[in-house]
């Protein structure tokens, strides 16, 4: 995982968080996604100016999960997110 890469939402989508849960619409074909309570969690993060580590530190730390459990679960995350087109990555500065 490349740790000097920053996670940043994508344009075109909208979001409302209900009940723990966020749910995204993707404006240019009105497909919906729903978060779980701890993508939700994550989802805010995503802006950018945060890279990977930072995520995978805030994880860990939110959760008490040890590094490599929570570096396997943004991964995963954000390769979901990315295949969606729900994110896309940026170095510092972009």
């Amino acid at each position: 995982m490349r740790y000097d890469l920053h996670p940043k939402r994508a344009n075109g989508l909208l979001s409302r968080t209900l009940d723990g849960e966020t749910v995204i619409l993707r404006k240019e074909d009105w497909k919906c996604f729903l978060l779980n309570p701890t993508a939700t969690y994550i989802w805010p993060l995503l802006n950018g100016r945060n890279s990977i580590k930072d995520v995978v530190g805030v994880l860990s730390v939110k959760y008490d999960l040890k590094i490599p459990a929570a570096e396997k679960d943004i991964k995963i995350l954000l390769s979901y997110l990315k295949e969606q087109g729900l994110i896309n990555f940026v170095k510092k500065g972009e």
